[in-house]
Parts: structure tokens; C-alpha cells; sequence
């Protein structure tokens, strides 16, 4: 994937190559977009299902991948806060118990 592909595209602005010819984005950017990888990835195919880039267009596309994106960075993130929370909570317990 790069950034001239139509599916990296949210909100109307394309995710940046990492290339060093094109400088990219900051290292922490590259960290969340690694992390939110599986969201991305949901997010295109769900847009892909709804019709695609080709017969959306561009624009409109790219925020139809923008609200999935966003409602599934969210859930993934919730999902994740949730995990760690229950591993903390449970590591607690288990500490008082003894």
C-alpha cells in the first residue's frame, strides 16, 4: 500500500509513505498507525463492500472510511482499555488474596 493508492485514504488526506525519498510521517505517528492497523484494514473492506472507491468516488469514499475507521479505532481501543484493565483488577486480587 501506498499513499497514491484510493483505499489509504481517510478523510480526504492520504496516509503518507514511509519511504525516506517522500520523509514520511514521525516515528509516533507510525507507531499509532501500526497499532491501529487492524481498524484500517476493517475499514477498507467494509468500504469496499458498501461499493468501493471506484463507484463512490474518491471523496465521498474516502470519508465512508473515515466514520468506519473511526467507530473501529474506537471499539479496538475500548476492547484493548478493557483487556488491561481486567489483567490490572485481577493482578490486584489475586495480590489481596494472599
Amino acid at each position: 500500500m501506498s499513499s497514491g493508492d484510493p483505499w489509504t485514504y481517510i478523510a480526504a488526506r492520504p496516509l503518507h509513505n514511509w519511504s525516506e525519498w517522500h520523509g514520511g510521517e514521525l516515528s509516533w505517528v507510525k507507531a499509532i498507525e501500526i497499532a491501529n492497523w487492524p481498524a484500517l484494514v476493517t475499514a477498507i473492506i467494509a468500504t469496499e463492500a458498501l461499493g468501493g472507491t471506484f463507484s463512490l468516488g474518491y471523496l465521498r469514499a474516502s470519508w465512508v472510511r473515515a466514520v468506519f475507521f473511526a467507530i473501529l479505532t474506537t471499539l479496538q481501543w475500548l476492547s484493548a482499555g478493557f483487556v488491561v484493565d481486567r489483567a490490572i483488577r485481577k493482578r490486584r486480587s489475586s495480590r489481596s488474596a494472599v
